[in-house]
């Protein structure tokens, strides 16, 4: 039995001192792993100059290129280009603070006034037509230039101005033949003898007379609207009448009035 413990003793004795040698060994070897498998290793921190605080970032750093640096040509020209701006802006500015005045302007329309009456106007518009030169003493003129008047006889222009009406040309048209037993008949027959100088009279339903003097004769198309209107500054009386080969032309005989 001693002898049996005696050499277990041994055997014992030299297990532990190998058990204790491989398990120092395995400490070692599986205390380094799991060290390195939970904390990573630590950088060492390092701290920037103060060049290197203030330097600006690079354009690798940024990922935009480079701007070259303006020559003094493209600094005076984008000035130039500042001041066109400023000033067209200017020039809409000024534009679209006028434009209401223009805009009351144009919708203010011209009022036509009537020509003034020199005399009390009488109740009936009808003249008569004196005219030593023609033979014609107080011949009717109606206010009324349709074909059934101008048979009858001499017309006015209805548009046109009275005797009375000051700067008026009071326009009268009559045939130069007209309808043998009618009004008409040679109505102005003796208008293209008339010369500068002769006298017109024309009388109005209250009396009064208005005498004018010839100054004009014209020969016209019957497109020539423009003899039936008035002229400033002038009191006319204008007779009309047709001439030429096929009385395609107007004979117009205009007297200013003298009193």
């Amino acid at each position: 039995m001693r002898g049996l413990f005696s050499n277990w003793g041994k055997v014992g004795l030299y297990s532990l001192s190998a058990i204790a040698v491989l398990a120092i060994g395995a400490l070692v070897i599986f205390g380094t792993g799991l060290a390195g498998s939970q904390e990573a290793p630590v950088e060492r921190a390092v701290t920037p100059t103060v060049a290197e605080e203030d330097a600006p970032p690079t354009p690798e750093e940024t990922g935009r290129e480079e701007e070259p640096e303006k020559t003094e040509e493209a600094v005076v020209e984008e000035e130039v280009v500042e001041d066109e701006a400023v000033e067209e802006q200017a020039a809409v500015e000024e534009y679209v603070a006028e434009e209401p005045v223009i805009e009351e302007y144009a919708v203010e329309e011209p009022v036509e006034e009537e020509a003034p009456e020199t005399v009390a106007a009488p109740s009936d518009s009808s003249l008569y037509l004196s005219v030593p030169k023609m033979g014609l003493q107080n011949n009717l003129v109606v206010n009324d230039i349709s074909p059934a008047t101008l048979d009858q006889g001499a017309g006015k222009l209805p548009s046109s101005g009275f005797p009375w009406q000051s700067g008026s040309n009071t326009y009268i048209a009559a045939h130069v033949l007209g309808w043998e037993g009618t009004g008409s008949w040679l109505q102005f027959a003796n208008l293209p003898n008339m010369t500068q100088g002769d006298m017109i009279y024309l009388t109005d339903s209250n009396g009064t007379t208005y005498e004018y003097q010839v100054t004009e004769i014209l020969n016209v198309t019957p497109y020539d609207t423009w003899v039936m209107a008035p002229e400033p500054g002038r009191d006319m009386v204008s007779l009309q009448t047709c001439v030429g080969a096929n009385y395609e032309q107007r004979l117009i005989v205009r007297g200013d009035r003298v009193a």
